[in-house]
């Protein structure tokens, strides 16, 4: 002990202090530099995805009024929550003064709030196909209306493949362009 003791004691003598100090410091604003760098990141990173959101929640709503043309849901929302460590988005519907959530309406009501959540998604970014398996199920004769006039504004971004066995929707879908083809 006594030996590492004199060496470790013959090392430090040979330390340039001041040297070691200026060091330190450095490193002392590179780490500031550092945290810095990483709340702007952050601040940067809340302010996109603020704005992606919003987005969101515009083409949401634009999509919803067209599918489901009715007053009894006079506007539609979502809010994150936290579910097991993951954000989602929950959906509502505002009837009278009083929000609604999914499980509290009809499958028609349920049925446009998924489209339009859908075709939201698809303006922020653009699926290169998407397959849609009967998606009348659930609409009514102006909701076809709307979710056709939907795709068409869709399909200029989006490769498109709709199974149908409703003629109403084929004969809307044929009414946009002729590049719906039965098959």
């Amino acid at each position: 002990q006594k030996e590492a003791y004199s060496v470790a004691l013959s090392q430090s003598e040979s330390v340039d202090t001041d040297k070691l100090l200026k060091s330190l410091s450095s490193l002392n604003k590179f780490a500031e530099s550092l945290s810095n760098i990483k709340r702007s990141l952050i601040a940067t990173l809340n302010e996109v995805r603020t704005k992606k959101i919003q987005t969101l929640k515009y083409y949401f709503k634009e999509s919803f009024k067209k599918i489901y043309p009715y007053e009894r849901i006079s506007e539609v929302d979502f809010q994150t929550n936290q579910i097991r460590g993951k954000e989602v988005l929950q959906v509502k519907g505002k009837v009278k003064n009083f929000w609604l959530y999914s499980h509290q309406m009809s499958t028609g009501e349920n049925v446009a709030i998924s489209f339009a959540l859908l075709f939201a998604i698809n303006k922020l970014e653009y699926a290169p196909l998407l397959l849609l398996d009967e998606p009348e199920e659930g609409l009514d004769t102006k909701g076809i209306i709307g979710f056709a006039d939907l795709l068409k504004k869709m399909k200029m971004n989006t490769q498109l493949m709709v199974a149908t066995r409703s003629p109403f929707l084929a004969s809307q879908l044929k009414n946009l362009n002729n590049n719906f083809k039965d098959v």
